[in-house]
């Protein structure tokens, strides 16, 4: 049991079992035993203040039969998998002499983006997010959110999304990142942006971002390109997409 909406859509089976989170008011785990008929009490494993909220298990009347205790294991689910959404638009600017124009764009909006659970591993304020753009393999810019730019919106802080706020820069190229429900934003600057359009053209770019130990949001803009611009031999190189549906699998490592 929870204070905040942990899941409004799709979602990733669980690694392993649940852990307690600020958020967290009660948490069961129903391992108690012995084998048989589930009887006596249910321990609450939330840790949450005014606790523990324990229950009690016990078979039904009337002769129906109630919840037992077995000898089976949960099958986790291992890798939590790509979230493949549909991308809006992208728009990635490169200057042969001048690094500092350099401009990341990005718009995403799929019915799949939902915002990271707040207080948990997946919380951009404690463990930070991280942007990739990339060319398949073959270049790779990896770009750092430190958890202390970031901002849970609405109350409780993170119910409607979060905002990632660095206007002069200081901890790398992106000024602006929000992810909201069905939607993700991000801008960024400048010469930390260390990616570069110097190839006689790409075809297609992919993004991906990651909030802390969350669900890595995928996308690949490779179906309507209406710019796609080295900076060989002019120095204003230019990659310009739209409209992108969600990629078969993420191409990015």
């Amino acid at each position: 049991m929870s204070v905040v909406v942990r899941y409004t859509g799709t979602f990733a089976p669980p690694a392993g079992p649940f852990a307690s989170d600020a958020s967290t008011v009660a948490l069961y785990h129903f391992d108690e035993g012995p084998v048989g008929p589930c009887t006596g009490t249910v321990l609450d494993a939330s840790g949450a203040p005014g606790g523990p909220s324990d229950g009690t298990c016990s078979q039904g009347g009337g002769g129906t039969p109630g919840p037992r205790y077995s000898t089976d294991v949960p099958t986790y689910g291992g890798p939590v998998p790509d979230l493949l959404a549909e991308g809006r638009a992208l728009v990635v600017r490169d200057h042969a002499t001048k690094p500092a124009q350099r401009k990341l764009s990005v718009t995403a909006s799929d019915a799949d983006i939902a915002p990271p659970a707040a207080g948990g591993g997946e919380d951009p304020t404690v463990a930070g997010a991280t942007l990739v753009l990339g060319r398949g393999s073959a270049e790779v810019a990896s770009i750092a959110l430190p958890a202390l730019n970031w901002k849970g919106l609405a109350s409780p802080p993170g119910s409607r999304g979060w905002r990632c706020a660095d206007a002069q820069r200081t901890s790398g190229p992106c000024t602006r990142v929000v992810v909201k429900q069905k939607s993700l934003v991000a801008s960024c600057t400048g010469d930390q942006l260390a990616f570069t359009l110097d190839e006689p053209a790409r075809g297609a770019l992919a993004m991906s971002f990651t909030s802390g130990s969350g669900r890595r949001t995928c996308l690949a803009f490779g179906g309507i390109v209406t710019k796609d611009v080295s900076t060989v031999p002019r120095p204003v190189g230019l990659f310009r997409a739209r409209s992108a549906p969600p990629p078969a699998s993420c191409p990015l490592p």
